[in-house]
């Protein structure tokens, strides 16, 4: 059969949607999913808590804070990064297959700030405060309470499960952008530390 100059259109587009569609097969292919990458952290936290990991801690934002990093062998598979205030805390743990960046779980906790003044804080000073004047804040409400999942593949952010006040949050294009970026910036940073 002859192609003919009003076949050539058609034909050159079914060539083109062909070509598109094995290249995204073939792409896709290789991005890990998210269970394969629960996997890994889960395999990285059973060596954690069989001591088969190396340590090293860094004592690094005073009593306000910490970093450590867990190394296989040589291999830097873990990074845990917490940060204390006085009315909150900060959480990022990284983990790392070859080098790189598979998955960030970030948790933040803020408390509400009341005057002294308010009743809600003179109320919950009386209630969680014991004999000898200690004053229990675990139950002191919380501003903010974000629990955040990120999987990474070769530097990429590939899907984000996040939660605030225990209630699912979607991100849009900008804020996934931008939450990419830090996390890297901080896992290159923190990797150089503790080097």
């Amino acid at each position: 059969m002859r192609t003919t100059p009003k076949d050539l259109p058609l034909k050159s587009l079914s060539i083109l949607f062909l070509t598109s569609w094995l290249c995204c097969c073939f792409i896709t292919a290789d991005v890990p999913s998210p269970k394969s990458i629960d996997a890994q952290v889960k395999s990285i936290l059973v060596e954690k808590k069989k001591a088969q990991l190396t340590v090293k801690a860094l004592d690094y934002m005073s009593v306000w804070g910490s970093l450590t990093g867990y190394y296989r062998g040589q291999e830097l598979v873990l990074i845990e990064q917490q940060h204390n205030g006085e009315l909150g805390f900060r959480a990022l743990d990284l983990y790392f297959e070859n080098d790189s960046l598979i998955f960030a779980c970030e948790e933040v906790i803020e408390a509400q700030e009341f005057s002294e003044d308010d009743p809600k804080y003179q109320a919950y000073v009386q209630k969680h405060t014991n004999a000898e004047g200690d004053l229990d804040l675990s139950d002191w409400p919380k501003a903010v309470a974000d629990e955040n999942y990120y999987y990474f593949h070769v530097g990429q952010l590939i899907r984000a499960n996040c939660k605030s006040l225990g209630k699912k949050v979607t991100l849009t294009q900008e804020a996934i952008a931008v939450k990419r970026a830090e996390i890297l910036l901080n896992a290159q940073s923190y990797r150089a530390e503790l080097k």
